[in-house]
C-alpha cells in the first residue's frame, strides 16, 4: 500500500531529482503543491527526500520536511469533508481559483 502524504508548506515544490539533507534543491522545478494537498509516496530517495506522485499524476522530489504521513483513517475523513463540501482552506492572500481542472503541459 502506498504511503501518502499531506504537503505542510504553504507552497512546496516538485523537483526532477533529490537534493540536500538540508532541504536545498538547484534541480529544475517541475511544478507547485499547494498547502493541503495529499501526495501519494513511490520512494524513499536520499537525504530525506521522496519520490511522489500527484492527485494528476506528475511525479518528481519532494523534501519530507514539507509532508505529513497520514493514516487511512485521516484520509477517509478528509474525503468525506471535501465530498460533503465543508473543506476549505485557502492559506495564502492571493489563489488561481478555476471552475474545472486545467493542466497544461
Amino acid at each position: 500500500m502506498m504511503k501518502i502524504c499531506m504537503v505542510t508548506a504553504r507552497l512546496g515544490f516538485i523537483y526532477r531529482s533529490p537534493g540536500e539533507a538540508d532541504g536545498t534543491n538547484r534541480s529544475e522545478i517541475t511544478d507547485d503543491l499547494l498547502s493541503g494537498w495529499l501526495v501519494g509516496v513511490l520512494e524513499d530517495a536520499r537525504g530525506g527526500w521522496y519520490r511522489i506522485v500527484t492527485h494528476y499524476g506528475y511525479t518528481g522530489y519532494v523534501y519530507g520536511g514539507n509532508l505529513r504521513e497520514m493514516r487511512a483513517d485521516e484520509c477517509t475523513k478528509r474525503q468525506e469533508k471535501c465530498a460533503g463540501g465543508t473543506l476549505k482552506r485557502i492559506a495564502i492572500s492571493s489563489a488561481d481559483l478555476l471552475l474545472e481542472p486545467r493542466v497544461q503541459a
